[in-house]
């Protein structure tokens, strides 16, 4: 399995830590190999509707443009279980994610250790976090920033 990159706007390539477990979480998901033959990037691309090329700069549709909500809720819950898995280990504790979605596209994502809330998003109707890869591994790294901040101010709550 081949690492997960993204080249950034100063011509950096960034592949943290984040889009690692984002890789791995991805390539989890699915089991039969169909697209074994493609770079984790395009696997990417295609679990998260990502845009490219031209199109990354095009409008954020609206939340009729979107996928159905089963399968955005398969695309969060996979974003944020790479979120915990990436927290987990950086510290070596437990560490959970959960998504509830409506049938509305309305809910929340959250990852949490023992019982200490690391990161809580809402989530509205169906619109998209991110759009690119870019974002998707800004928005990770950020996340698990703030995860990893949460754990060192209360590490007592979390081994509870």
């Amino acid at each position: 399995m081949s690492e997960l990159a993204v080249a950034t706007n100063d011509g950096l390539v960034n592949s943290g830590l984040f889009l690692d477990c984002l890789n791995q979480v991805i390539h989890a998901a699915q089991p039969w190999g169909t697209p074994a033959k493609l770079t984790p990037q395009q696997k990417a691309e295609r679990v998260f509707f990502l845009r490219s090329g031209p199109a990354k700069n095009a409008v954020v549709p609206n939340c009729f443009g979107l996928p159905d909500i089963g399968q955005w809720h398969d695309q969060l819950d996979l974003f944020f279980r790479a979120v915990s898995i990436a927290i987990e280990r950086q510290r070596g504790l437990p560490v959970c994610s959960l998504v509830d979605l409506n049938h509305e596209g309305f809910g929340r994502g959250l990852v949490y250790a023992g019982r200490l809330v690391l990161v809580v998003k809402s989530l509205r109707g169906g619109n998209p976090l991110f759009t690119t890869l870019e974002q998707a591994a800004k928005t990770g790294e950020i996340w698990v920033q703030q995860g990893l901040e949460w754990l060192d101010r209360y590490p007592e709550i979390a081994k509870v």
